[in-house]
């Protein structure tokens, strides 16, 4: 529910396991597409891209990057005919996962075809300001899910984004049901009711890290407090519903 999913994790040599938080993976160059090379003041970052159609238009200038808040910015182009509605991609290392099903609106459910999306990329750089300026980056384009839940890249990341979802799945069923028990189990839904029904929702299993859909729930509760406790309830249904038609 919150508007995208936005993983960060570190990359090291284990392949995925059951869930997103077990997920850890090497950038490799094998195969790899290689894109066009954006050439910025003396450095020219290295870019790799092991998607068909998910390319690097143009990217912020390194040592501009380097100066203010070790961040990179990405114009990405959506050159498939399907919306793109999660991507993977790393820069020295670091990877990072967007998924745009959990968002509300229409409109920022994913990049559609021929759109370009803007994305401000985090990167680590070492503390020495001297072995920071040389430093290189390395950008690797890794992955993309579409909406109709194909996708093309690194197999790695895709599974982890499909795991990571499965899992919201699962804690929104769950969740749903005890929303309907909450309309159902009282004649007057007040803030009795209400009060239970947030026990009962902290009280479910946290399947990964990436997946607690059980806060989002709780935060809003709490933060349309404009309504009734009936129509937060009925709202929230609504919302675990439609989310869960999209997962």
């Amino acid at each position: 529910m919150e508007s995208p999913k936005h993983f960060l994790m570190n990359s090291v040599s284990v392949v995925v396991l059951l869930s997103v938080s077990a997920l850890a993976l090497v950038i490799g160059t094998s195969g790899a597409k290689q894109a066009n090379s954006i050439t910025t003041q003396n450095k020219t970052p290295r870019f790799q891209n092991k998607t068909r159609a998910f390319d690097v238009i143009q990217t912020s200038d390194l040592m501009q990057a380097k100066a203010s808040n070790n961040s990179v910015k990405l114009l990405l182009r959506n050159g498939y005919d399907k919306n793109i509605t999660a991507f993977a991609l790393s820069v020295n290392g670091l990877i990072t996962m967007m998924d745009f099903v959990y968002s509300e609106g229409e409109d920022y459910r994913g990049i559609f075809p021929g759109t370009i999306y803007t994305h401000d990329l985090a990167f680590a750089r070492p503390d020495n300001p001297n072995i920071a300026a040389q430093q290189n980056l390395d950008i690797n384009i890794l992955a993309v899910v579409f909406d109709d839940k194909s996708s093309d890249g690194d197999p790695n990341p895709i599974t982890a984004i499909l795991n990571a979802r499965r899992e919201s799945k699962a804690q929104l069923t769950s969740m749903v049901q005890l929303l309907n028990n909450a309309l159902n189990s009282a004649k007057t839904t007040d803030n009795t009711v209400l009060d239970r029904l947030k026990s009962q929702i902290l009280s479910l299993p946290v399947n990964s890290q990436f997946s607690d859909e059980k806060e989002d729930a709780l935060r809003w509760l709490d933060r349309h407090n404009n309504l009734n406790p009936r129509q937060r309830i009925e709202h929230l249904k609504e919302t675990c519903e439609n989310l869960l038609v999209r997962l």
